[in-house]
């Protein structure tokens, strides 16, 4: 799974864990203008989808912290707070397996059908 994020003679550096939304095309941690469901990335003008930078910042969370469990506040911090929370909730349910109901309820991985 790290060799999804960086080659292998790639050297990590703290850029490369800094908390916040990258963008997949620049790799840059930047700001994004949003409207509705798509970010521009404001370092090479690329459009996102939200959903597709949602999924790229979990999977980023989960492989640098494997043993904390991903919670909607978890992911509004690691986002920078650029998502907001019930939206944050609903990519969450969408995307991800949870485990619990409510107030303890964290996701684990990709729900792939």
């Amino acid at each position: 799974m790290i060799h999804d994020f960086h080659h292998v003679s790639d050297n990590i550096s703290f850029q490369s864990v800094k908390k916040g939304l990258r963008c997949p095309s620049c790799q840059l941690i930047s700001d994004f203008n949003c409207h509705q469901r798509l970010f521009l990335c404001l370092s090479c003008r690329t459009i996102i989808s939200i959903d597709q930078l949602f999924v790229q910042a979990a999977k980023e969370y989960l492989l640098i912290y494997p043993d904390r469990k991903m919670t909607k506040s978890a992911m509004y911090q690691w986002c920078n707070k650029k998502i907001p929370p019930a939206k944050i909730a609903l990519l969450l349910k969408q995307h991800f397996k949870n485990e619990g109901r409510t107030k303890g309820t964290y996701y684990l991985e990709l729900n792939i059908p």
